[in-house]
Formats: structure tokens, C-alpha cells, sequence
């Protein structure tokens, strides 16, 4: 047959014409539905922020960087039909460009956390370029005083933006560039306070707006600025302490900066406190240091002793009495939660991580300073003429709020070895040592860096620098060292009490 071969007749011509007259219905109903609309650049900025949240630092950045290419296109005029430009249309140059700065700001933070602190580097210094340019006052006209006064509340959100832009960027730089992003952001801080205050005095019914959702009143805003400021002026005073104390007016420096952040402080955050306790401690003045930094952890022991009992470390016993829990009645549970939701604020508002660290590390400080001073060793200056059972009780105390401290951090993160260390150091530093207690810490901290070289030593060569693992085997020695050194003294102490 002529059509044949054994194929169905007239199959293998029909196919062709029915699938192309699929194709052809399927484009036409393509031409029906409507071009799905880009999200807009709210869902954006609100997906970024969810998947900082779920810790997706990735996906939130490079939302960071397609917002940023947004509004830079609304700038420079260039947006096109598939930006979606509709929720900028609406607003300001200026708006556009403090908004801008914010997105900046925090593609500069993801930046820095996935370990790419010269893109975050740049990220901040755009921002700053570009709310330098949406502030309206004019800076360097004569007559500050007049540019002071025809300034407003939202000038000060201006300066407070780009005031903590310099302080972050201060904290990736070092040396004289540090020192000059904490001065500009110093300048920017007090240009604020200034505004507010006087708008504050006048009775200005205003309100202010963090990140365009929290509204609170001028007062707030007014107190936190101020905090803020007495944190960069602190940030100053250990710059000074750190890389540039070889400069000649090192110490007047940091007395100088001590008196501005003691002159602002509130009585509630423990920044200048530390920072006061920490340059005594330089200066040979432990009696100072010692009532500085216990008088700092007294501001934020509420949330730490809240935190420090997750984990088993805090203060109060859970059992009330012998044989089990004691009978509350109705008084007795009003007052309990309203303990628990004062411990819930107080642990919210604690300082970061990093700033509770070194809390601990000058109470440790302290403590050994009261100690030596307690052996003869002169450790809490010349001047000082304390007995020996209150040098032992205020060590004691020194110890105590250490652990308190770490355990908050413990409570928060339990995978930060130095944490584990100095948990060790402190029980050691006890009196008496608590020696099961260290020995516990000290061991959990070897086997964590155990951990961490044998992932080096997996990772190869190429990928690890040999200082890196000297560092970590320094460390383990280290440990290693003390805990001998603790168990010795203790076998000692047993076969002479026996």
C-alpha cells in the first residue's frame, strides 16, 4: 500500500496538523491571561526580613541588592515598566534616598555576617553617600545656631541613620579610620540630641517612627539617642585603649570621652560603667573598677539571672523547701508571674552578646585583682585599705555575677567555646573552688575544640591556615594546663586534710 508499511492509514499525517493546532490554542490562550505583575518592592523588603528571621542570610541579601537596584533606577529616573516603581512612585527624592540607605545599610549587615566585611564595607559607604545627600540642612553654613533651630524631627531620624551607618562601619575599620567613622557618627548623634531636646522643651506634639513601623514619643526617642551616644563615645574610649594607645594623648583622650558618656548616662544601660571599669583596670585602680563594674552588672542583672536559670545556672534553688514544691495560693501566683514578665523584659532588653562577653571577662578580672590585693599583692591600688573578709566577699561577688553573665550567654548560644572556658575559670575562681564543677566546663571546652580542629584537619590545607590550628591547639594547651594544674592543688588539699 501507498500509505502504509504496516502504520494505522492516515495516523502519521494527523498528528502533525492536531499538535499543531495545540500550539496554536495555547498561545492564544497565553495571549488571554495577563502578565503576572513583579512583587512589589514592600513584598520585598518584607520577604528579606522574613528570611533574616529564618536565618537565610543569602536570600535576604540578594532581595537586599534587587531593592537596591530599585530604588537606585527611581533616582536616576531609569525605571522601567518591569520595576515595580508604582510603590516609589509616590514618594519623595528624599524618602526615596533614606530608604535607600536603610536597604544599603542592611545588605551591608548580611555582607558582613557571611564573612564579607569589604562588600559590607561598601554597602555602608554608599548608604552614607547617599543619606549625606537627603539631609537638608547645610552643615558648614555659618551661624550652627540657625541651622539648629530651622531644623526638624525628621532631620534628627536622618542623623540618627546615618550616624549608626558610621558607627558600623567604625566597627570593621581600625586605627585613625576608625576613630574618624565614630567621630562622624558622634557628630551626627549629638546634632540629634540636640534637635530633640529643644523640640522636647517645646512641647512638640510629634511623633517619631522606627524603621517606618514602631511609633513612639519624642521623650523615647530622645532617651535612646542619648544611649545611643554614650555607646559611641565609649566605642571612642576603647579605640583609644586598644589601637591607638600608643598615641601621646591616649589617656586624655579616653578620660575625655569617660566624662561625655558618664555625663549622658541614664542609670539604666551599663555601657559607661564598663567602660570606666575596664580603663581603671588599665590604670592600676582596682578599687574603682571593682564598684564600676559591679555597679554595671547591677543594670542588667535581672535578665541575666532569668537567662543564666534556663540552664541551670541561676541563683535561686527550683525546689522551695524539703520534700517538693511549696503550696502557692492565688497572691503567691499573681506575684509570680508578674516576677516572670518584669524577667521576660529585662532579658529583652539586655546588651548583645559580644558586650555581655566582656562583662564577664572584667568581672573574672576584678575578681583576681580583689584576690592578689587579699595575698599582699597590692592588686587594688596603694590606696586602698580593705579587710580581708570584704575583699573575699565583693570577689565572691565579682565570681557570682560572672557566672550569672555567662549564663545568659550560655542560654543564648551554647556553641561559643570561649563561653565554656571562662564558665571554667569562674568556678575555678570560686572560694572554694568549685573543682566538679570546672572540670565539667574546662572538659566540655576540649572537647569543642577537639571538634573544631578535626574539621580542619578534614577541610585540608588549602582551606585552613596553619595559624588557625596553632591557634586552636594554643588554646586546648591552655585548658589543659589549668585543669591539671586545679586537679593537683585539690588532690593536695585532700591528702593534707586527711
Amino acid at each position: 500500500r501507498k500509505d502504509g508499511d504496516g502504520m494505522p492509514s492516515g495516523s502519521s499525517k494527523k498528528r502533525p496538523s492536531s499538535n499543531k493546532k495545540k500550539r496554536q490554542q495555547q498561545r492564544g490562550d497565553a495571549k488571554k491571561q495577563p502578565h503576572q505583575k513583579p512583587p512589589s518592592l514592600e513584598e520585598v523588603l518584607a520577604k528579606a526580613e522574613a528570611s533574616l528571621e529564618a536565618s537565610d542570610v543569602e536570600t535576604a541579601l540578594s532581595l537586599f541588592a534587587y531593592a537596591s537596584d530599585v530604588l537606585r533606577s527611581r533616582l536616576d529616573g531609569t525605571a522601567s515598566s518591569g520595576v515595580p516603581s508604582s510603590s516609589t512612585a509616590a514618594m519623595s527624592e528624599d524618602e526615596v534616598k533614606s530608604l535607600l540607605s536603610r536597604v544599603l545599610g542592611k545588605a551591608g549587615e548580611a555582607r558582613v555576617s557571611l564573612g564579607d566585611p569589604d562588600g559590607g564595607r561598601e554597602n555602608f559607604e554608599e548608604a552614607i553617600e547617599v543619606l549625606g545627600s537627603a539631609v537638608t540642612i547645610d552643615e558648614e553654613m555659618e551661624g550652627r545656631e540657625a541651622a539648629d533651630q530651622s531644623s526638624t524631627v525628621a532631620d534628627a531620624q536622618l542623623y540618627d541613620a546615618r550616624a549608626g551607618l558610621h558607627l558600623y562601619l567604625g566597627q570593621l575599620s581600625s586605627e585613625k579610620d576608625a576613630l574618624a567613622s565614630y567621630q562622624a557618627g558622634v557628630k551626627d548623634l549629638e546634632r540629634s540630641v540636640k534637635i530633640l531636646d529643644r523640640s522636647a522643651d517645646a512641647g512638640a506634639d510629634a511623633h517619631m517612627r522606627d524603621d517606618g513601623e514602631e511609633e513612639g514619643s519624642l521623650k523615647s526617642a530622645l532617651v535612646e539617642t542619648r544611649r545611643q551616644l554614650g555607646g559611641a563615645y565609649c566605642s571612642i574610649l576603647e579605640l583609644y585603649m586598644t589601637d591607638l594607645c600608643f598615641e601621646p594623648d591616649a589617656e586624655e583622650q579616653c578620660e575625655a570621652m569617660l566624662v561625655s558618656a558618664m555625663a549622658i548616662d541614664d542609670g539604666t544601660m551599663p555601657d559607661a560603667l564598663q567602660a570606666k571599669a575596664n580603663l581603671r583596670l588599665t590604670q592600676r585602680r582596682g578599687e574603682e573598677a571593682v564598684h564600676s563594674i559591679l555597679e554595671a552588672y547591677g543594670r542588667m542583672k535581672v535578665g541575666c539571672e532569668a537567662m543564666a536559670d534556663l540552664v541551670g545556672l541561676g541563683k535561686e534553688d527550683c525546689a522551695e523547701g524539703e520534700g517538693g514544691q511549696k503550696k502557692r495560693g492565688n497572691d503567691d501566683d499573681e506575684e509570680a508571674k508578674a516576677k516572670e514578665l518584669v524577667e521576660i523584659d529585662a532579658a529583652s532588653s539586655l546588651p548583645g552578646f559580644e558586650f555581655r562577653c566582656q562583662t564577664s571577662k572584667i568581672l573574672l578580672e576584678c575578681a583576681a585583682v580583689l584576690g592578689d590585693s587579699d595575698r599582699g599583692g597590692g592588686g587594688c591600688g596603694d590606696e586602698d585599705n580593705v579587710g580581708s573578709d570584704e575583699n573575699d566577699a565583693r570577689k565572691n561577688a565579682c565570681v557570682e555575677s560572672a557566672i550569672q553573665v555567662l549564663g545568659s550567654l550560655l542560654a543564648e548560644n551554647d556553641e561559643v567555646v570561649e563561653v565554656w572556658y571562662l564558665l571554667g575559670c569562674a568556678f575555678e575562681a570560686m572560694s572554694p573552688t568549685s573543682v566538679d564543677a570546672a572540670k565539667y566546663y574546662w572538659e566540655t571546652a576540649l572537647t569543642m575544640l577537639a571538634k573544631v580542629k578535626e574539621g580542619m584537619d578534614q577541610a585540608g590545607d588549602d582551606e585552613v591556615e596553619d595559624e588557625e590550628k596553632q591557634c586552636i591547639i594554643d588554646q586546648a594547651n591552655e585548658i589543659k594546663e589549668r585543669l591539671d594544674t586545679m586537679l593537683d592543688e585539690a588532690e593536695e588539699e585532700g591528702d593534707m586534710d586527711e
